[in-house]
């Protein structure tokens, strides 16, 4: 019996990591993404941690390291972050998952993850790496992302401005 394929796309922000895990997870037969961040999982900060949007997301399923309110204390750090993510990938085992797609760029999360070696033994491990072509390409794409963010594009989901959803979440 083959192993489960393990698929990890990483990379920094704005380079098209969820577009990829998305196709992934529907060629994978509809399985899970689980998102290596430690904001996104926090759904009162989606504006500032640039969380897919529901269309972006159609059909797939996307499992955070975290699902309650953030606490005071702040985001989840590294460690337990990674206990989490080893949990899911043991119980994906269990369960008889044949496939597992991990999204993320958090450096944290990732060295801890390297720290780790052992969790990957069980499973097929393929991973697609993203890095900027250029920087002033990818600087010109993330002046973009963060206008729309501010409220000055003309997407619906980018009408606060970071300083408001602070102010809300006060």
């Amino acid at each position: 019996m083959s192993k489960p394929i393990l698929h990890l796309v990483l990379g920094a922000t704005g380079l098209g990591k969820t577009r990829l895990s998305v196709a992934l997870a529907r060629v994978y037969g509809g399985c899970p993404v689980l998102v290596l961040d430690r904001i996104q999982c926090y759904p009162e900060l989606a504006i500032g941690s640039a969380r897919p949007t529901s269309d972006t997301l159609r059909g797939t399923t996307r499992l955070y390291l975290d699902d309650g309110p953030l606490s005071p204390h702040g985001p989840i750090a590294a460690v337990p972050g990674i206990d989490r993510l080893l949990l899911r990938l043991r119980q994906g085992l269990e369960d008889g998952t044949r496939a597992l797609v991990i999204e993320g760029g958090s450096i944290s999360l990732l060295h801890e993850l390297l720290a780790r070696p052992e969790w990957s033994s069980a499973w097929d491990l393929r991973v697609t790496a993203y890095t900027e072509q250029s920087l002033a390409a990818y600087e010109v794409a993330g002046l973009a992302r963060v206008s729309r963010r501010k409220g000055r594009g003309t997407s619906a989901q980018f009408t606060h401005s970071d300083l408001q959803e602070r102010h809300r979440l006060a």
